[in-house]
């Protein structure tokens, strides 16, 4: 019984792996598309089944859904053998060694739940960060890591860099001047980047999430709005919360050269509104949240594009309108302020 627990923690991982294989594709509007032949059939998951877009946290993701998953298969099948090796036991008719091996079975049961659980519970009491898979850095496809070489502003967004403006001295003063250039975003890095932490509110779900710090005080107001939600009908996510210079920068780019409205250039994923990258832009401060909410069958996080910004019930598909109404009205009762442009976007 020790050795099936063992395989199962070693081979449970590849094999619902190997039956959410990916069949990507590539999409000029829509980015990298990724379909799970047999999608993880958890709640809050990109890899339930349906077609998503890669972003920077997928990979994180998707681990995470498996071991999840794995969880909940090596629970089952731990409450089964438990209940097997008690109507082993109890149907010994005074067999010791019947007895002896329904009590082998619990033991081995318990153990292989101690060694599934034990490693998880033990890192999170380290320190959560051991078991959250955040996102990576990672430049989407067409991206290059080319800064110092780049001489147009426009071409240094494209490549997550960050664009340094000229500094130059009044006249009649003599000092060294800089051109402008462009140059490492990680050398441009806001300080808010320091001021920021993880989000962290109990009863509000992050999904496609890649850096979910908000500053103190934005933290308290998000509270404040998941307080006023009816826990049994209504639910909060959050897409989007800080963002780096880097992140900021390819943002920016995809939505100055997106094609159209609903169509983005081939490198982007995404071409949604973006603010110039600056130290005072409102993600970048850790200020601002993209959020959404699911109001009994209703979920408005699929319609998060400007084309279904509601102003009237006849004008979305049926309840979206009353799902903004309400989403727009708890958060300015949380003292956030609504962007019209975007009925998701929020500034703290």
């Amino acid at each position: 019984m020790f050795y099936f627990w063992v395989n199962l923690l070693f081979w449970l991982p590849r094999l619902v792996g190997a039956q959410a294989s990916s069949a990507p594709s590539t999409d000029s509007a829509a980015g990298i598309l990724f379909k799970p032949s047999i999608g993880i059939p958890l709640e809050n998951t990109p890899f339930s089944g349906a077609t998503t877009t890669i972003t920077a946290d997928s990979i994180g993701q998707y681990i995470n859904a498996i071991y999840r998953y794995g969880g909940i298969l090596a629970g089952a099948v731990a409450l089964f053998m438990l209940v097997y090796a008690g109507w082993q036991w109890l149907f010994a008719a005074g067999n010791s060694g019947k007895i002896n091996q329904a009590q082998e079975t619990i033991r081995m049961t318990l153990i292989g739940l101690a060694f599934l659980f034990g490693g998880y519970l033990l890192l999170s009491l380290i320190t959560t960060n051991l078991v959250k898979f955040k996102s990576l850095e990672i430049k989407p496809p067409g991206f290059a890591n080319t800064c110092v070489d780049i001489t147009k502003e426009e071409e240094c967004y494209k490549y997550g860099c960050a664009w340094v403006e000229a500094i130059t001295l009044p006249a009649g003063q003599v000092g060294p001047t800089v051109p402008a250039h462009c140059t490492e975003a990680a050398s441009q890095e806001c300080p808010a980047a320091a001021l920021v932490q993880d989000v962290n509110i109990a009863g509000l779900k992050e999904s496609g999430c890649s850096d979910c710090r908000l500053t103190i005080e934005t933290i308290n107001k998000l509270k404040t709005a998941v307080n006023m939600l009816d826990p049994k009908t209504e639910s909060l996510t959050i897409k989007s919360a800080f963002r780096s210079m880097s992140k900021q920068a390819q943002l920016y780019w995809c939505y100055e050269n997106r094609i159209n409205d609903d169509q983005c250039s081939a490198e982007c994923a995404t071409c949604q509104l973006a603010a110039k990258p600056s130290c005072t832009a409102p993600h970048q401060t850790g200020k601002a949240v993209d959020v959404c909410l699911k109001k009994g069958d209703v979920d408005s996080c699929q319609y998060m594009k400007t084309k279904y910004n509601c102003k009237s019930a006849d004008s979305c598909p049926a309840g979206l309108y009353d799902v903004q109404d309400t989403l727009r009205r708890i958060m300015e009762q949380a003292d956030f302020t609504p962007i019209s442009a975007e009925w998701w976007h929020f500034n703290g």
